[in-house]
């Protein structure tokens, strides 16, 4: 990296995930080939096993499982179902107060489409609280992960050779080189931080709020041109299950449902407009019988088949969340490193340790690598001396040598 013209750069040797707006690292591929070889406990077996537990066991099963006790422990609660109600009003712009204002307003034909894909963001909101919390458990497994990977490591006998860098004895250096490179690595928290995390979070509900709403709208206007709609497929799903499963199986679990706020009557008393939805698809895709009032709709295939698409979209939410929270915060990562890495060797620019005898090249673990230049006056003795044995040999050859033809 040539330092004579100030650019002071060190983030990640790859140069796609160089950060934007910074200038990109010099690339110096004997190093990057050393680092590569070099194996890193994020690449063993516990690494791979830290990193799925923390982003998907947590992230995304234990997130799930809480968001479901939130929907069928917290929501039916008549104070929450009030607050969300106030929410869609907030958001709509309308005075609403209760879940009983809300329907009123529910009754306005030009309102009914739009206040469900409200609803439902809002329902989405409600259930980020479960990712919250699961997000405060996770800063500490990506705090530790790498001794708890080295004792996963240790515990099943798979590359028990590896050792994290955080439990090997600090390097005494060998040169001045060498005592640069430790100090600028110390001043670069390379591991994913709860900023990174947070942020990425933070991004990615936004993004959930904003594809659950045109979802929302996607699926009636599908559905107005008789086709097939996300909630359509898991609507119909569910009530198949219904027709396969033995009652002894399935009958507990409507009773569970309807016995925490997923009844049909609530959602016909309340939510009229999603009730006619389910009922027409109970009517095409159910086990009424054909011509049946709505008395006579069955009320076990209808609840089996809203709880289906209900659990089907809050998981694909997760799952989304799970999946992007890993990328988005590894990109964080990455940006965070290549501007934390420029701080430092500016910081040491002007401490007057780094100088212009010094190259620094970022390696692909992220770590800056030291060398010293070879002095630009070497390099032309030795052009000197090449030229005068060349001169000399030619004086003492026998046979004259002569330019040109």
């Amino acid at each position: 990296m040539n330092h004579h013209h100030e650019r002071e750069t060190a983030s990640a040797s790859d140069p796609s995930s160089a950060p934007q707006g910074a200038s990109a690292p010099e690339f110096n591929a004997a190093v990057v080939e050393q680092g590569r070889n070099a194996k890193n406990i994020n690449e063993t077996f516990g690494g791979k096993v830290m990193h799925w537990m923390t982003y998907y066991g947590v992230g995304f099963v234990a997130n799930g499982i809480l968001s479901l006790g939130i929907t069928y422990y917290l929501n039916p609660r008549k104070s929450v179902r009030d607050f969300k109600a106030r929410a869609t009003g907030f958001i709509t712009r309308h005075p609403i107060k209760t879940e009983e204002d809300l329907k009123l307003l529910e009754q306005h034909p030009a309102m009914k489409k739009t206040l469900d894909s409200f609803r439902s963001a809002v329902e989405i909101t409600f259930q980020f609280i479960s990712g919250s919390i699961m997000t405060v458990f996770m800063m500490p497994l990506m705090k530790y992960k790498d001794n708890l990977a080295y004792k996963c490591n240790q515990l099943f006998g798979r590359d028990k050779e590896v050792v994290p860098e955080c439990l090997q004895p600090e390097k005494t250096p060998t040169s001045q080189a060498e005592a640069l490179e430790i100090e600028l690595n110390k001043r670069v928290h390379r591991d994913r931080s709860n900023a990174d995390l947070w942020k990425s979070r933070i991004i990615l509900m936004f993004t959930i709020l904003g594809g659950d709403f045109l979802y929302n709208r996607g699926n009636r206007k599908l559905e107005e041109h008789n086709l097939i709609s996300g909630d359509t497929v898991t609507w119909a799903a569910g009530m198949k299950l219904n027709k396969i499963l033995p009652k002894s199986v399935s009958d507990p679990w409507v009773n569970f449902f309807q016995n925490h706020g997923a009844s049909v009557d609530l959602i016909r008393e309340n939510v009229p407009d999603h009730f006619g939805r389910i009922e027409r698809m109970e009517r095409k895709y159910g086990s009424s019988p054909a011509g049946a009032p709505v008395e006579g709709l069955n009320t076990n295939s209808m609840v089996l088949g809203e709880q289906t698409r209900l659990i089907t979209k809050e998981w694909g939410w997760t799952l989304f969340m799970a999946s992007f929270l890993d990328k988005l915060t590894g990109r964080f990562q990455r940006n965070r490193i290549g501007r934390e890495q420029e701080k430092a060797i500016a910081s040491l620019r002007r401490e007057g340790k780094l100088t212009d005898d010094f190259d620094v090249v970022a390696t692909v673990d992220h770590k800056l690598h030291v060398t010293r230049k070879e002095p630009a006056e070497k390099s032309f003795a030795a052009a000197v001396g090449e030229k005068r044995s060349f001169t000399d040999r030619a004086a003492k050859s026998e046979t004259p040598m002569t330019v040109g033809a």
